[in-house]
């Protein structure tokens, strides 16, 4: 199983990863972190591929019968779709404050 927790900048999603994963004895995927071992930039396939990189770190820990519980920014819905469809059973939790990078937009998922 995997959370995903998804957002802008500064709305929580770490914070909540680390809370959720400690109830639950998950192992947190956080996007900053990620980017810091592999770095990469900002253009939309950079997003892209880092969100799918996190992705499929989540599925190795789900595959291992353990819990993920990703916090990153993953602004578009369709690379949400596509990474979640990777999984046997995910929840998507949006946090719905913070701020955003000039320039860029968050597709928030319909209700």
């Amino acid at each position: 199983m995997v959370f995903w927790i998804t957002g802008r900048q500064g709305s929580g999603k770490t914070t909540l990863a680390y809370r959720i994963a400690k109830q639950i004895d998950g192992i947190v995927v956080d996007g900053d972190h990620i980017r810091k071992y592999f770095p990469t930039g900002f253009s939309d396939e950079e997003r892209y591929d880092n969100i799918i990189r996190i992705a499929k770190i989540a599925k190795i820990i789900e595959d291992q019968s353990k819990i993920a519980v990703v916090a990153c920014v993953s602004p578009k819905l369709e690379w949400r779709k596509e990474a979640q469809a990777m999984f046997n059973e995910c929840i998507e939790i949006e946090m719905p404050f913070g701020t955003l990078w000039e320039d860029t937009e968050y597709e928030e998922s319909p209700l």
